[in-house]
């Protein structure tokens, strides 16, 4: 209870400078990254925060929209867990410089995950960096659509998106699905 305690105190701060930022600096905000360790998702007693800390996110973007500003780097980590697993079994299958958004069926087929709506306020993606690292992220959506996130190609070195089939076989024989040039 207390690891989950501390991780609802970490996302609350980042969140919090997040708010100081823009009502002090707010031009500055869009040079800005907010990294998470582990995914944009509170879980246990705690998960009724994701709505809020959304809701902080979403304040944030439009704030920043309404003024012609940019937005900031806004991103949650995995490091380990089935997704973190998942990847590592598909990663010589995904071209260096790609982003996978990660469809609800991709996650309720693939990774047998039920609860995310329940837990995350991010949306999880694969991204393999040009130099070939995997990660596993989350990236909050600015609007109330799962499907629109904002990610500039520019910070991230992005070459291809691509969404997976949720449909596909076993992760050593999967198929990547589609390659997709939609500006996310």
């Amino acid at each position: 209870m207390l690891g989950r305690a501390l991780s609802a105190i970490e996302h609350l701060v980042v969140a919090g400078v997040a708010l100081t930022i823009l009502d002090d600096a707010q031009a500055m905000l869009p040079e800005c990254a907010f990294i998470v360790d582990g995914p944009l998702a509170k879980f246990g007693e705690t998960a009724p925060l994701r709505l809020g800390l959304l809701g902080v996110w979403r304040h944030v973007a439009k704030k920043l929209t309404e003024n012609g500003l940019g937005l900031p780097v806004v991103v949650g980590i995995e490091k380990t867990g089935y997704a973190a697993d998942h990847l590592r079994a598909l990663r010589d299958r995904i071209p260096n410089g790609t982003l996978m958004r990660l469809p609800d069926s991709y996650l309720r087929d693939r990774l047998k995950t039920t609860s995310w709506k329940e837990t995350y306020y991010g949306r999880k993606f694969f991204y393999v960096s040009n130099v070939g690292q995997g990660l596993v992220i989350t990236v909050p959506p600015l609007t109330c659509r799962w499907s629109r996130i904002h990610l500039t190609r520019r910070r991230i070195g992005l070459t291809r998106c691509i969404t997976p089939r949720s449909s596909a076989p076993s992760p050593s024989s999967t198929r990547l699905g589609r390659s997709s040039t939609t500006t996310l």
